[in-house]
């Protein structure tokens, strides 16, 4: 008799832990499920908040700065345009600088804010001779500043003999967010541009 009932009372047990088991395992589960919504829900809520309030100034405002020798000059977008629209260049000349400041073997530095070494973008240096003309792209965080040569070797003799192409104009060319009054972003195509005084 007393067998008979310790048997009954293991057989009776054994589903019980079995049910046990599985509530075990579904509470892991549905734990596992709700901090998994919780982390993509914080999240999201960061990535958004990062996006609202991150310092990222107006395209048109953003400063480049250019250096020759002693003398500084900050200088503003000379064009910003909509990709999907014609671009046209303003009527005034752009900004100029004394780049001979630079010394004939020295060069003319353009310093630039993170706002445009974050990511790509383009220099273009225009020479009186147009076969040393040049133009550089470079990647995200290559090159905080550039240093574009004010003379060149001589395209047409490479020994050195003749007159060397001389620093005309440098333009910086990158793409950047513009904020709308609607607060729509659009990605522009912004234009620093520089010449020198003499050219």
């Amino acid at each position: 008799m007393r067998c008979s009932l310790l048997g009954k009372l293991e057989s009776m047990t054994e589903p019980a832990a079995a049910d046990a088991k599985k509530t075990f395992t579904t509470g892991w589960i549905v734990a596992f499920l709700v901090v998994a919504v919780i982390v993509v829900a914080a999240a999201a809520v960061g990535v958004q908040r990062f996006m609202n309030n991150r310092d990222v100034a107006d395209p048109a405002e953003v400063v480049l700065t250019v250096t020759a020798g002693d003398s500084s000059l900050e200088i503003t977008p000379y064009t910003v345009c909509a990709l999907d629209a014609p671009c046209e260049a303003p009527d005034e000349t752009p900004v100029t600088m004394d780049f001979s400041a630079a010394g004939e073997d020295g060069a003319v530095r353009v310093s630039l804010p993170k706002q445009v070494y974050d990511h790509s973008f383009t220099l273009l240096s225009i020479y009186d001779d147009v076969a040393a003309n040049s133009e550089q792209t470079f990647t995200s965080h290559e090159a905080t500043a550039v240093d574009v040569p004010l003379t060149k070797d001589p395209t047409d003799n490479p020994e050195g003999a003749g007159a060397r192409p001389r620093l005309q104009l440098i333009e910086v060319t990158s793409l950047q967010i513009a904020t709308a009054a609607d607060g729509e972003e659009n990605p522009v195509s912004v234009t620093w541009s520089v010449a020198d005084t003499g050219a």
